[in-house]
């Protein structure tokens, strides 16, 4: 299975999730049977990458992925975020989110002017030493270090896009919790 990277801003969906599903893997009980996928279209303004942060986190949280996993993606999906805020331009930004059994996969798409064809590889290698970058491409830098696999392109006929992959870490504490309150039968409820 293979993905197309996207040939303009559209509204239509985009295939997220570009690793083939292991039929194997779908017989392991101990990971959670999960498959979701979110699109946001958020105005380019500050608020709203807080706002796409804490409704991702709810979301990983309520599918019990792990704390220390769940940082990593915010922090991944707030660098990207802050960049279409900062330094794209139009007046909204794209976000899709896609869990499965083992992976997140995030995708920010913006209309900018994009990258230059040299920045769209960037290492930390790239960048030594850090100093130099001052606070500019930082955030690119920190991308590349939590993420699993990054890659940045460039969408038709302006724009920006980055995938971002990251292995989820389930909490073991939290896999089958149980309920804080089990529901009563009706032949038992107080008449």
């Amino acid at each position: 299975m293979s993905a197309e990277k996207p040939d303009a801003w559209t509204d239509l969906p985009v295939l997220t999730s570009w690793h083939p599903t292991d039929p194997a893997a779908a017989s392991h009980t101990a990971l959670p049977a999960v498959r979701l996928h979110l699109t946001l279209t958020l105005r380019r303004e500050p608020a709203s990458v807080g706002q796409c942060r804490r409704l991702f986190d709810t979301t990983l949280i309520a599918l019990n992925v792990g704390a220390d996993c769940r940082d990593d993606i915010a922090l991944i999906l707030t660098e990207a975020c802050t960049n279409a805020v900062v330094h794209a331009a139009g007046e909204t930004y794209r976000v899709n989110l896609t869990v499965d059994r083992r992976r997140c996969v995030i995708e920010v798409f913006d209309h900018g002017t994009a990258l230059h064809d040299t920045h769209l590889n960037w290492t930390a290698e790239d960048c030594e030493p850090l100093e130099r970058l001052g606070t500019s491409g930082r955030g690119m830098l920190l991308i590349h270090a939590l993420s699993d696999a990054v890659e940045w392109f460039h969408v038709q006929p302006h724009g920006l896009g980055v995938r971002m992959s990251k292995q989820l870490v389930w909490d073991a504490d939290r896999r089958n919790p149980a309920p804080a309150n089990p529901p009563r039968s009706v032949a038992n409820a107080p008449r």
